[in-house]
């Protein structure tokens, strides 16, 4: 490693208590060079360091040895201290100020995020207010077509039910005047009391211990039976009236006779 010795010296020239007197420092200092230093950078660390030491022991010097005077005027003082104390006033309310409008800021901050979340839940709440203001009015077109179609289906009801009625009403009249043919009439005879039938078809029975056919005429509850055997008679004569249920599963002959006879009377 090597060493290099620096010697520097500052002549320094001070005024001191109106006395000129001139004073020489001289300083020695020993630098270690690195194994990274060359002659020329070894030398320029050892100035730096040797006239730091001498500035220190100058500071020194006159530290020791400056007096000052000065003559001031209270007055001024007075103003110069009120013009520093406003000023400082001035500057704790700026500081006080500043302090204010940040707090201020990052209370408007806080409230616009604020806004903007309630804001943004209206927004939601406003678009689930239309969606169900949308379902509603699906709903009421709805409701209005389902009470249009009920309002249809009740005149088809009632309609039905009207007809309903009117069969009921006429199967009950045929029936009641069916009640009243006797046996012997004729066909012409039967009609003039009861009308025409429901509905006609031709049977085959067994009369008077013979096979025979004729028309069977259905009034409601009441079948009237006709033997087309007397061809001197259109339609034939009321041979039987039977319970049209009874006709149904039974042939003519089997079933009970339940009309009274023309000859009796």
């Amino acid at each position: 490693m090597k060493k290099i010795l620096l010697t520097t010296a500052i002549i320094l020239a001070a005024a001191v208590c109106c006395h000129a007197e001139s004073r020489t420092f001289v300083r020695e200092y020993y630098y270690q060079a690195g194994e990274s230093d060359s002659k020329i950078t070894s030398r320029t660390k050892a100035l730096t360091e040797v006239k730091r030491l001498l500035l220190e022991e100058i500071g020194v010097y006159l530290e020791s040895y400056i007096k000052a005077e000065i003559t001031v005027d209270p007055e001024d003082v007075v103003r110069r201290l009120n013009r520093s104390i406003e000023q400082r006033k001035a500057s704790v309310v700026v500081d006080s100020l500043s302090m204010l409008l940040t707090e201020a800021n990052t209370s408007i901050k806080a409230k616009e995020s604020e806004i903007a979340s309630l804001r943004q839940s209206l927004e939601t709440e406003q678009e689930k207010l239309r969606q169900q203001e949308d379902n509603l009015q699906r709903l009421n077109k709805e409701l209005s077509g389902l009470k249009s179609r009920y309002t249809q289906i009740a005149k088809q009801e009632q309609a039905v039910q009207s007809e309903i009625d009117r069969i009921r009403r006429a199967f009950k009249q045929s029936t009641s005047k069916a009640s009243q043919v006797l046996i012997g009439m004729n066909a012409d005879d039967v009609i003039r009391l009861c009308g025409e039938p429901r509905s006609n078809k031709t049977i085959y029975f067994v009369h008077a211990g013979s096979p025979s056919s004729g028309d069977a005429w259905d009034y409601g509850n009441i079948t009237i039976i006709f033997d087309q055997s007397h061809a001197e008679l259109s339609g034939g004569i009321v041979i039987k009236g039977v319970k049209t249920v009874d006709l149904n599963y039974n042939k003519a002959d089997r079933c009970q006779n339940i009309l009274g006879s023309l000859y009796s009377k």
